[in-house]
């Protein structure tokens, strides 16, 4: 086993910080790549880019450098105007890297010589030696018969008092420490949602399209539907082409196998996350979604209402709304619209894109909780503006951390979370498509 050193140890001067002597920025930055190259950190690109800012800053002795503001500005790309008492983003992800770093030296960086760590209420990282703790060898003893000693009774005898004590503890203070126990945030959240139905359906979208023989997909307004494969009608395949540069007399098909890469993302969110909890979910083509479906079991709808369209049918109406912002439907002009909005805030939200190139940099999100078509019944809307959206607030909806600032929103929720609650999420992009990071900017229970 490897434990940290307690004697001290000198100390080499790095500009303004103090590294230990048997550690050069060489062996740091090898002990940095270790961590962020680990299985612990996969798929943990902002964790690894928060962990390698906050170490190669203070290897290169710019320790002082490092708070709150650097690290939302230069690691999470928030705006100047970043208020680190609105939003918390660097708290929480900092809580997130602590038991990152926590899972990795638990498991692949055991035998790792140098432990990075971060202290609490702190951002600046420290690190340590590691060295084995060897145990003594077991000493061979020959057991050679001897007869008991008078007093041979004492030791058995106080074993049984000692056990029975225990015993007699456990059971008198039992109900208080389970009491005191502190349940994850996403235990809670999704053990809420399981409790009457352990056998989820998990509805993902799959929207339908019509396809030419070259592959090419193109997208139709509702009221027509066919399986995949078949060849539409005369009149569909006239609409669906009109004014598009397609040969005429060119048959189309439908098509509705395709899926977004981000609902996918989202959709294993989820699965995670139940199966932690206990559950054992069935997913299911949106477009196939009965409403015996929703009356016999707990549903998650993944994918905005455009989409899984039986959300239209739902009887309780949620107050973040999906509207559409062009009579003619085009690419990206749904906006989520706040039926209960205050005076001086936005009625309606829409993707946010970049003035000079058009990149889509914000995107908006609702995790909402609803009673579902029996009283026992639930149902979770998981749902963004794009795809990336959709997969912020899986991701968000399987985050303890995020769970928990959710649950402290919630009046008298203890223990358990209300079949009803609306939560909005705004979602910063990369590139247009990869999620950065998300915060609840409104909500309503």
């Amino acid at each position: 086993m490897f434990v940290a050193r307690s004697k001290k140890m000198p100390l080499r001067d790095a500009g303004s910080v103090l590294l230990p002597v048997e550690f050069s920025p060489a062996e740091v930055e090898d002990q940095l790549a270790r961590v962020t190259h680990s299985q612990a950190f996969r798929g943990s690109a902002l964790l690894q880019q928060f962990l390698r800012y906050i170490t190669e800053k203070t290897v290169a002795g710019h320790a002082s450098e490092i708070n709150e503001y650097s690290i939302a500005t230069q690691v999470f790309g928030r705006a100047p105007d970043f208020n680190p008492s609105v939003d918390t983003i660097v708290r929480t992800q900092a809580y997130r890297l602590r038991q990152k770093l926590s899972d990795y030296y638990e498991s692949e960086g055991r035998a790792d010589a140098i432990l990075i760590a971060i202290p609490k209420g702190h951002y600046v990282p420290s690190f340590s030696a590691r060295e084995v703790s060897e145990a003594p060898a077991p000493v061979e003893q020959d057991f050679v018969a001897r007869r008991p000693s008078r007093g041979w009774w004492i030791l058995p005898l106080t074993t049984a008092a000692a056990f029975l004590l225990g015993a007699l503890f456990s059971l008198l203070f039992h109900r208080e420490k389970v009491q005191s126990a502190e349940v994850p945030a996403t235990d809670l959240f999704w053990t809420s949602f399981l409790r009457s139905d352990k056998e989820p359906i998990v509805a993902y979208t799959n929207p339908l399209y019509l396809a030419d023989g070259y592959g090419d997909l193109f997208v139709f307004r509702k009221g027509v539907s066919g399986d995949r494969g078949a060849l539409a009608d005369p009149e569909t395949t006239r609409r669906v082409l009109n004014d598009r540069n397609v040969p005429p007399g060119e048959p189309l098909y439908f098509a509705d196998d395709v899926t977004g890469v981000s609902d996918l993302l989202a959709a294993l969110s989820v699965q995670n996350a139940i199966t932690r909890a206990g559950g054992k979910p069935m997913f299911k083509r949106g477009r196939l979604l009965t409403t015996y479906d929703l009356e016999t079991h707990n549903v998650v709808f993944i994918g905005s209402p455009f989409v899984n369209e039986v959300m239209d049918d739902l009887p309780n109406r949620p107050r973040f709304l999906f509207t559409r912002n062009d009579a003619n439907h085009r690419l990206w002009s749904a906006r989520i619209e706040d039926t209960a909005h205050a005076r001086n805030a936005p009625e309606f939200y829409s993707i946010e894109r970049a003035p000079e190139s058009g990149t889509i940099v914000s995107d908006y999100a609702i995790i909402t909780g609803l009673p579902g078509l029996k009283p026992n019944r639930r149902i979770l809307i998981l749902a963004g503006l794009t795809t990336s959206g959709t997969a912020a607030a899986a991701r968000c909806a399987s985050s303890p951390e995020d769970l928990l600032a959710m649950q402290h929103r919630l009046p008298g929720a203890h223990g358990t979370w209300p079949p009803y609650f609306e939560f909005l999420l705004k979602v910063q992009l990369n590139r247009g498509l990869d999620v950065v990071s998300w915060r609840t900017i409104a909500a309503h229970y």
